[in-house]
């Protein structure tokens, strides 16, 4: 997880300034909780039971796109990859709802109600004095003034703003 400050030392959602947590995303099983692995984790592992490679679209134009819960499995798309406008570097869109025993959400969770937004690699906003060295994904908090990751998806009819290149997600 990633938790970011503006020039100003505020809390914002995304910046060049920040702080990662190798094991801080409380929705994926590598985050110390029983959920699900996320989206990137599913399709690096590259199919199987879990995901097929057909699940992810990249993202090439502005426009509308439908994204399906991560779980249960199926043949449509449940992450979507967006380039962010540096090379080499996307942010992942994932939706979760209550699923099994492991998405185990309880109802009206933020989760369940909007998308998480992660970003790969996050090398280029770690700040120099941060020791997290994590190859994966950072998932980024979308209300970084609250406490906590529990609320971090990006709620329906919200926009985020990439304030280093002007993307738009909502």
């Amino acid at each position: 997880s990633l938790l970011c400050r503006s020039a100003t030392g505020q809390p914002v959602a995304i910046s060049t300034s920040c702080v990662g947590s190798e094991y801080g995303d409380i929705f994926d099983i590598m985050g110390s909780s029983t959920r699900h692995p996320n989206n990137y984790q599913k399709g690096r592992a590259n199919g199987g039971i879990w995901y097929d490679p057909t699940n992810s679209q990249l993202v090439t134009q502005n426009g509308t796109y439908i994204i399906e819960a991560l779980e249960p499995f199926s043949p449509g798309v449940k992450s979507l990859r967006v380039p962010s406008g540096y090379p080499g570097v996307y942010y992942y869109l994932e939706y979760r709802k209550i699923y099994g025993a492991f998405d185990n959400f309880s109802v009206g969770s933020p989760v369940t109600m909007g998308v998480s937004l992660r970003i790969r690699p996050v090398s280029l906003l770690i700040s120099p004095t941060s020791s997290f060295t994590a190859a994966g994904p950072g998932l980024i908090d979308l209300t970084p003034t609250s406490s906590g990751f529990g609320d971090s998806a990006l709620a329906v009819g919200k926009t985020f703003t990439d304030p280093m290149n002007g993307l738009r997600i909502t």
